[in-house]
């Protein structure tokens, strides 16, 4: 028996997924709780208005861009390696934004976040995955989730609460506690993986980040460009060539960065198809309809966050039960399910909005 089983004993296995929950909350939380803090922010810095909406975009420009590197960085240097160097970079970046005295220091300390972010969340679902057999893992990975959901969506509540209590500083000065706590719990619970050998298409990786900026930029800058723009027009045509490039030049790496031939498994592209919808579709919803509550119903960022509160807390209780649906039948029918619901509910909240 080793020092970290002795450790936690036969609890261990839901230690380390106390722990990584705890790291990927950081990540959760962080994605919107600046949403409520933008106009506060806007004036203790003086921040004009095209700079203050990428306060939220360099992180998430910056996580979509780093994310399929993240998991390959475990692959190719151990997982908790990647966790640990992840966690860092998060709460180091946390700490720059909450100095930040210019614009600029805090968009390129959320740029930093974001890269963090990118390197530890998914090494912490590979270490969560480890630590469980097949019967546990989808409920392990159910409560994961629903931890996460739920505080994405009260991720605005929070930054309401903490910015009227105390400053916009302190949304990002809560991070570096539960880093610290969880890296110094990590380091006693996780054994040290052995150094791998395994080969990686590292210069793959500028073709990569140059296809996906060009494809997410005019997304997020369509509309202060407009969708016809000659910008937005050719970075969309700039992105699909690169991603070409990056996919042919892949399928001939006997090492890719990219392992596109995933695709080709019909459970494995359907599975991404549905996920990558629904998260669109939920982060969309969350992070617009907490600006349309402020902006246009006149709420309080106080009272939109607690607006927001039922589109996260069903997840307490249907995530680990969507967990043990996946152990016991499989991914098809909670991904029906789920998808069903998602869209029925939205196509009503849609059909609401606009009677109103």
């Amino acid at each position: 028996m080793t020092r970290r089983q002795r450790f936690m004993g036969e609890r261990h296995r839901w230690w380390v997924l106390g722990v990584m929950t705890c790291a990927s909350s950081m990540v959760a939380i962080d994605a919107l709780v600046v949403l409520v803090a933008l106009p506060t922010i806007q004036r203790s810095l003086d921040v004009s208005t095209v700079a203050l909406q990428w306060v939220i975009n360099a992180y998430l420009l910056s996580f979509a861009c780093v994310s399929p590197i993240g998991g390959r960085v475990g692959d190719a240097f151990g997982h908790e390696r990647a966790f640990r160097f992840g966690t860092v970079l998060f709460v180091v970046a946390s700490v720059a934004a909450g100095l930040a005295r210019t614009d600029a220091l805090l968009i390129a300390a959320r740029a930093a976040q974001g890269a963090g972010a990118a390197i530890l969340r998914p090494a912490s679902q590979v270490l969560i995955i480890k630590e469980f057999g097949r019967r546990e893992r989808g409920q392990a990975m159910g409560i994961s989730s629903s931890v996460a959901t739920l505080l994405y969506g009260t991720a605005p509540l929070i930054g309401g609460v903490l910015t009227t209590a105390f400053s916009w500083r302190a949304i990002f000065f809560v991070n570096p506690p539960l880093g610290i706590g969880a890296l110094v719990l990590a380091r006693l619970l996780l054994a040290p993986e052995p150094r791998r050998r395994e080969q990686v298409d590292w210069t793959s990786i500028p073709l990569l980040i140059g296809a996906l900026v060009c494809l997410v930029l005019p997304l997020m800058q369509a509309r202060s460009w407009g969708w016809a723009s000659p910008a937005v027009l050719s970075l969309l045509a700039t992105g699909a060539v690169l991603m070409t490039l990056l996919v042919v030049r892949e399928r001939r790496r006997p090492e890719p960065l990219m392992h596109f031939e995933l695709f080709e498994n019909r459970e494995f592209a359907v599975a991404a198809g549905v996920i990558s919808a629904v998260r669109f579709a939920f982060v969309g919803f969350a992070v617009f309809g907490v600006v349309w509550l402020q902006d246009v119903v006149g709420m309080s960022p106080f009272e939109a966050g607690l607006a927001v509160l039922p589109l996260t807390l069903p997840t307490v209780v249907f995530a680990p039960l969507g967990g043990r649906l996946y152990d016991r039948l499989g991914p098809r029918v909670p991904l029906g399910a789920g998808m069903v619901l998602c869209v029925g509910a939205l196509a009503c909240s849609a059909v609401e909005l606009h009677r109103q």
